[in-house]
């Protein structure tokens, strides 16, 4: 399902302007390095690709609100090697050994764990999970979120892509019960970006109220500008005037 674009624009003024007047707390910037602490790594070196870290981090903090664990690494070039796969393996053994779960000789992911990683030069994406959503995301589900992701990167939003990606994938593994986001709008040749406008948890209320707060400000300044050169007048024409000698 889609919006039409207006409501698109509205969508997503709405959630600038939520990110804008703090109604969005403020969270930590994306590590540069390689963290297990970090939800989301931001590697990318392209300032178009660059990711709106308070935007992704609202929607995991809420995924983990709905008992889901997920990861977000976005790189400019996969890591040398293996790539996506090599990474997300060193994730669980090297870098955060507490996310890897011992079966016989082998180490495996922890079951609740999900890492959504891409990269953009060479156009590639994963997502990775442990056994406990293997019926949730293996095959179909976990490619559609990919295509959406994809397509957003491709038009330099990558923000919105990842945010609606993790926003999908809260969904797919919640322990909850509750609707699906809302598909981004398809792009045309002047691509409007998907909208989060249906992404539960928002506070679109207070949202609401103070952009109809700075309308009338806007408005209302308007207004006196307009009115200045006339009250000047008036101010001018019952100013008393000295009596002639």
């Amino acid at each position: 399902m889609t919006r039409t674009r207006w409501a698109a624009k509205i969508a997503v003024f709405l959630v600038a302007a939520m990110l804008g007047f703090g109604l969005v707390p403020a969270a930590a910037q994306a590590s540069t390095g390689d963290s297990c602490s970090a939800r989301v790594i931001d590697a990318t070196e392209d300032p178009k690709q660059k990711l709106d870290i308070k935007l992704v981090q609202m929607m995991i903090d809420q995924a983990e609100a709905h008992g889901s664990t997920i990861y977000v690494r976005a790189f400019q070039q996969a890591p040398a090697g293996g790539g996506l796969g090599e990474y997300w393996q060193r994730f669980y053994t090297e870098i955060c050994p507490d996310l890897g779960v011992t079966v016989g000789d082998h180490v495996v992911p922890h079951p609740g764990v999900v890492m959504l990683a891409y990269s953009v030069d060479d156009n590639q994406s994963q997502v990775f999970f442990g056994s406990d959503y293997a019926d949730d995301l293996l095959g179909n589900p976990s490619d559609a979120v990919l295509l959406e992701l994809r397509a957003f990167v491709e038009a330099n939003e990558p923000s919105l892509g990842v945010s609606y990606a993790v926003a999908m994938l809260d969904y797919l593994t919640a322990d909850e019960s509750f609707g699906p986001p809302q598909m981004p709008l398809l792009r045309d040749t002047n691509p409007i970006v998907g909208t989060v406008a249906a992404i539960p948890g928002v506070p679109w209320v207070a949202v609401l109220a103070v952009c109809a707060a700075v309308m009338v400000a806007v408005f209302l300044g308007a207004w006196l500008a307009r009115r200045r050169p006339q009250l000047m007048l008036q101010r001018s024409d019952d100013t008393p005037q000295a009596p002639s000698s």
